[in-house]
């Protein structure tokens, strides 16, 4: 059945962040590159053009939606932009619970100074925790994102041993599905990440 699908590649057109292989030496990307404002314009854009290709004659319908819902995108990120305006970025130094905020991270222009887990869902050992710690202390890390529905205990352990600030960020992959999740839920990111950065601008 799957052989008789037609597929459409949204993340083609998409700048992929390589991350370290797995053991068998494969090429593995990132692949949380609809958590963006930038990608997720991109990905509707390629989503409307497959479907105009698979069906012309609604065509201009999916070109209209497709725009309509980009611009919705480009608002969430107007409004970030409104309410980090005037902070100081270089403040901002983070880590992250793992590599699911990476695209919107760069999208930004900030940095991610530590990953804790080597992969999601897999814990770290103690030894690579405590090599982790000491790399958010060396680095004077003051924000720590995890993700929301999945707190881990490592996170308060983290802001424990190292006295971040921490913050929560959706996945936008768990719960009902609703046709405004995808909006409401990236802009309750972007709020948590403004107010990230202007605490962290207080704070320094």
């Amino acid at each position: 059945m799957r052989d008789k699908l037609t597929l459409i590649y949204a993340n083609d057109g998409v700048s992929l962040i390589p991350v370290a292989g797995d053991p068998s030496g494969a090429k593995v990307v990132n692949p949380h590159t609809f958590i963006s404002t930038t990608a997720a314009i991109q990905q509707v854009y390629a989503i409307a053009r497959r479907l105009g290709e698979l069906d012309p004659e609604n065509a201009k319908f999916f070109r209209d939606n497709g725009r309509r819902y980009a611009l919705e995108i480009r608002k969430l990120r107007a409004e970030f932009d409104a309410q980090i305006a005037g902070a100081n970025l270089g403040l901002f130094r983070c880590a992250t619970m793992h590599s699911g905020y990476d695209y919107i991270l760069q999208e930004l222009g900030l940095q991610v100074t530590a990953v804790i887990e080597p992969r999601h869902g897999v814990e770290p050992t103690a030894r690579q925790l405590a090599e982790t710690i000491d790399r958010i202390k060396a680095a004077d890390v003051n924000v720590l994102f995890a993700e929301k529905y999945f707190a881990s205990k490592l996170s308060d352990t983290i802001r424990e041993a190292t006295g971040v600030m921490m913050y929560s960020i959706s996945h936008i992959s768990s719960g009902e599905y609703t046709p405004e999740k995808f909006i409401d839920e990236m802009r309750e990111n972007l709020a948590t990440l403004a107010l990230a950065i202007n605490d962290a601008a207080k704070d320094g």
